[in-house]
């Protein structure tokens, strides 16, 4: 039996492909938070690293096998790209080379920028394959939201051994950092599709703010509420809604403004402070002395002097601690007033 193809169908037979490929890969890399393996050491970490690079490199594989001469469309450079690039290229002029700390963090960013405009190709030879991902994406989080409820409830085990809720992943942390990153998708599909789209963005989003809260990782609930606010602001209010209730209430903006002004400046701020406070001078032989030499402290010393029988109203220090290994950090504050005893012995 002898088989033709037309042109056009020849077109449409290559098109099936190129969106067959990219629909099955593109799954297996969103699906890569379920994956595990009990048989490598660590193997919850282990096995979405090795499961990460598998689908990246059949992506690739995929993106040359598709990208054929003829009937290719042009990727158009945009915005992000551009940020993205520019965030590359600081990552890499302000790594130490020279030390060297992270290898393997270095290359895993290089990929994700390769993934970025592997993605940017197979959206634009397929834009259908955007809803697809958008259902698979939500699909992930709606299945680790009701993963995280029944290890609430007990009907399934923690991956550590310290906390109930942790998902598919080692600790609370990850687990409700990628909560937070698939609310927003939730809400943003929710709030700009009708009919199935629409519901099943809503029972996506509501599944992960009944589970996210008992996660206690106050940096994913921020992320949450900035990127959720984000998405509303964008879908529901916009730029122009914006300045007509500032010119109505010009008197409660401008307080406003400076208001989150100030909280940017402190969080702008807070690192050179923290920095300050590590590399202080003085007080080697206070808080700092009595440390092991790995731990990292920031702290700043204050003292008077002695008046005429010797006694020293204070001598103090107080600075934050980070234990070695990954251990527990705290802030303390040591006071000592009317002291006669001597500087060391303080």
């Amino acid at each position: 039996m002898e088989i033709k193809y037309t042109g056009m169908e020849l077109k449409l037979h290559r098109h099936g492909i190129r969106t067959a490929l990219a629909s099955v890969f593109g799954a297996m890399l969103i699906a890569t938070p379920f994956v595990g393996d009990s048989a490598l050491a660590n193997g919850i970490v282990t096995g979405k690293v090795f499961w990460f690079h598998l689908s990246m490199a059949l992506m690739a594989i995929g993106t040359v096998v598709t990208a054929w001469p003829g009937g290719r469309k042009s990727i158009p450079f945009a915005l992000p790209d551009g940020l993205l690039l520019l965030f590359a290229g600081i990552t890499l002029a302000t790594y130490d080379w020279q030390l060297d700390p992270e290898p393997e963090k270095l290359l895993f960013g290089g990929q994700l920028v390769v993934l970025w405009f592997l993605l940017r190709y197979f959206l634009t030879e397929a834009p259908c394959l955007k809803f697809f991902f958008l259902f698979v994406l939500m699909l992930t989080g709606l299945v680790e939201a009701v993963w995280g409820m029944q290890q609430l409830h007990g009907y399934a085990y923690s991956n550590h051994s310290l906390f109930r809720l942790t998902g598919s992943f080692f600790n609370p942390g990850p687990y409700c950092g990628y909560l937070a990153v698939v609310l927003p998708v939730c809400l943003w599909t929710a709030l700009r599709f009708q009919k199935g789209m629409h519901y099943f963005g809503w029972v996506c989003a509501g599944a992960i703010l009944i589970v996210l809260p008992a996660g206690m990782s106050r940096s994913a609930w921020m992320a949450a509420v900035v990127a959720c606010g984000w998405v509303y602001w964008t879908e529901r209010i916009g730029w122009e809604k914006t300045k007509a209730v500032c010119r109505r209430y010009k008197n409660a903006t401008i307080p406003f403004i400076a208001i989150v002004a100030i909280l940017v400046i402190l969080l702008v701020i807070r690192p050179l402070i923290n920095n300050a406070f590590e590399t202080t001078s003085t007080g080697s032989d206070k808080l700092k002395g009595l440390l092991p030499a790995e731990t990292i402290i920031g702290h700043k010393t204050g003292s008077s002097d002695r008046d005429s029988t010797g006694m020293k109203a204070g001598d103090n220090d107080m600075g934050f601690v980070y234990l070695p290994h990954g251990g527990d950090h705290y802030t303390i504050a040591v006071f000592i007033t009317d002291s006669m005893e001597d500087d060391k012995t303080n």
